[in-house]
């Protein structure tokens, strides 16, 4: 539970709380859900960042978002500085809507890869542990593992050999 950091019309900061479970979720409750760390810590709230991002990821490879890009980047261009060109745009998001999901892998810095420090103003930071750090970008850079199962093409039949009916199903 944490209050939304800006006050609603009323000039008060309401409490937010989401129960455990599926939630979809608007615009505003998203920042809300990916900014809040009132009761954890900031490598819980990149957890949470992670997911969202994610969440946004398989919409828009759902097909629905896609013809709304040119929608949408009318309406936000104006946030958004890039130096990429409207072809170069269309063509990552094409791109972004054809990686299945299995596929993708999140990595984070977490405790383990950082020392708690105080600055001298008595600002507390984490400095990195690069012998932590360096594991975790070894297995992000390394190339994806090529196995038959991880293969597209690749397609398996499954034949129920039992006198048990449908255990085909069971077993798929």
């Amino acid at each position: 539970e944490d209050h939304w950091p800006y006050p609603d019309e009323n000039g008060e900061y309401p409490r937010l709380s989401l129960q455990p479970g599926i939630h979809h979720m608007d615009g505003r409750l998203a920042l809300w859900y990916s900014r809040t760390r009132k009761t954890t810590s900031v490598f819980n709230r990149e957890e949470r960042q992670q997911q969202v991002l994610e969440a946004i990821w398989r919409k828009a490879r759902s097909g629905e978002m896609l013809g709304a890009i040119p929608a949408l980047y009318d309406q936000y261009g104006n946030l958004v500085e890039t130096d990429l060109s409207w072809p170069n745009i269309l063509m990552l998001g094409v791109i972004a809507a054809q990686i299945e999901p299995s596929s993708v892998t999140m990595y984070n810095i977490g405790r383990g890869e950082v020392t708690p420090y105080v600055t001298v103003p008595g600002g507390s930071v984490f400095l990195p542990a690069w012998e932590g750090i360096a594991p975790v970008v070894d297995r992000a850079l390394m190339p994806p593992a090529s196995s038959r199962a991880a293969l597209a093409s690749v397609k398996i039949e499954l034949w129920n050999g039992t006198t048990h009916p449908q255990w085909d199903l069971l077993a798929a």
